[in-house]
């Protein structure tokens, strides 16, 4: 399906947020844009990812998205883009129906999805969420078996040491393979997610270990886990800070292991995969 910017011989990464747990001031929770060879896939949905999105895409050239974890930080924007979508149908030209993208949720992710849904319904009338299986095509991965989504091959990793069911990912597209962690704390799956990769998409929520470090990383860490994995490229993300000493700190410890090509993002910023050297630019 054709999408737009991306050309069938480059690959991006669009930044639709960075924050964990809530977004922070100005930004949006997890949520990545893969583009290339006319296939579109979104990694995470967490709040405020919807807008940005849209910012660059028809939300109905979605070809799917895939959810590390029910986490509401990681995919709550669901419900935004159920009501997206539906939008799309009656003001976007040339007018066409509004698609089912489908949503690949972790085992048990459908009856939670649902059941907040459903609760979006108690004592509201007029709720698009009554409705949001005309808009959402929901399934459950088998994480050990490889999904196609357009182009892209997606296999898991996991699970990873967190407080709840999630998965890491490696998306194979254009030539490249992309690992994505989800949320994790030092484990040996981060290690393999980010395994030989052209590119390391990974959580670094944390500067220094401490209460969260059973559940989230730290900088440390996740520079010796990208070292371990031989990454080609690290792209930090999930932040629970936006401020630049912060972001300085979180470099100076992450360099301690890892040498490599290395990103903290920002949100809204795209990054062309296939041009490793091309510094990331913000869309419109």
């Amino acid at each position: 399906m054709a999408n737009g910017s991306a050309t069938p011989a480059e690959v991006t990464l669009s930044i639709a947020g960075d924050s964990g747990g809530a977004p922070l001031a100005g930004g949006a929770c997890a949520g990545y844009l893969l583009r290339g060879e006319g296939t579109s896939i979104l990694l995470d949905c967490g709040p405020g990812t919807v807008p940005n999105v849209r910012s660059c895409l028809d939300t109905r050239m979605l070809d799917g998205i895939v959810i590390s974890h029910m986490h509401s930080d990681h995919w709550t924007d669901l419900i935004a883009l159920n009501i997206a979508l539906r939008m799309e149908e009656f003001t976007t030209e040339p007018k066409a129906p509004a698609r089912r993208i489908p949503v690949w949720l972790p085992p048990g992710g459908a009856e939670t999805a649902e059941a907040v849904f459903r609760a979006l319904t108690v004592n509201v009338r007029g709720s698009s969420a009554d409705s949001f299986r005309e808009t959402l095509d929901l399934h459950e991965y088998d994480p050990d078996t490889t999904i196609r989504i357009g182009a892209a091959r997606v296999t898991f990793v996991g699970p990873t040491k967190h407080s709840t069911l999630c998965y890491g990912m490696r998306v194979e597209l254009g030539g490249l393979t992309i690992g994505y962690t989800g949320d994790t704390a030092y484990c040996p799956e981060a290690i393999a997610v980010g395994q030989d990769t052209d590119v390391f998409l990974a959580e670094c929520s944390l500067l220094e270990r401490g209460p969260l470090s059973e559940t989230h990383i730290s900088a440390a860490e996740l520079g010796e886990v990208a070292a371990l994995a031989r990454c080609k490229r690290l792209i930090a993300t999930h932040f629970l800070r936006g401020d630049e000493p912060w972001r300085a700190a979180l470099i100076e410890r992450l360099r301690r292991a890892y040498a490599g090509p290395l990103n903290l993002v920002r949100p809204r910023e795209r990054y062309v995969l296939t041009e490793p050297e091309r510094p990331p630019a913000s869309w419109p």
